[in-house]
């Protein structure tokens, strides 16, 4: 879709590889809004669902040596993820005021502020980004739609979970049909 003309969208080459976004949050791409929204959320329910509240998640009790890995979520994961992370220390990049750099200047902030693992969505890293040498675990999500990630919990737990330096994995995050809207020709009176 063509966002060129809409006001509140903006695409800049080298943030966030171009990929059109919200003007009042250059990180939140429109694809992810509208994708939300085919899923049946309301646009309430989409900036709530990528709104990260600020809590960290208690350690669980078999964290060998009392070393608890950190997650870091990009801007394009949800925060309901956050809480089911259980064992792991759990920041978003708005937690860190990181909400400008490109994938190039995040991975290595993270690295250097000491995260173990990263959580995002953006499928295309792997193709932009040398990740030779990297110390960060990368995990990339299929879908960063809420009714998606939410289905599929059990699944990015084992996969963040299992995650080793350096490591890159993709989760596939299979998409329920989408609900079709009904027109208002369709509609009765």
């Amino acid at each position: 879709m063509d966002w060129s003309g809409c006001p509140l969208v903006i695409a800049r080459p080298g943030f966030i590889s171009g990929t059109p976004a919200l003007c009042k949050d250059p990180r939140m791409p429109v694809d992810l809004v509208v994708e939300n929204m085919d899923l049946g959320e309301s646009a309430q329910d989409v900036i709530t669902s990528f709104t990260p509240r600020r809590t960290t998640c208690s350690p669980s009790t078999n964290t060998p040596s009392g070393n608890v890995p950190s997650v870091l979520l990009d801007k394009n994961i949800p925060w309901g993820i956050r809480p089911h992370l259980v064992g792991h220390t759990v920041r978003t990049t708005e937690d860190e005021g990181w909400s400008g750099p490109s994938n190039g200047d995040l991975l290595s902030a993270a690295e250097q502020a000491g995260f173990d693992i990263m959580l995002t969505a953006d499928r295309r890293i792997r193709y932009q980004q040398n990740l030779a040498g990297r110390r960060l675990a990368l995990i990339v999500l299929s879908s960063p739609a809420w009714p998606v990630v939410k289905d599929h919990i059990p699944a990015i737990k084992a996969a963040v979970d299992a995650a080793i330096p350096g490591s890159y994995q993709e989760v596939d995050l299979p998409r329920p049909a989408l609900r079709r809207r009904a027109r208002r020709s369709q509609l009765k009176p």
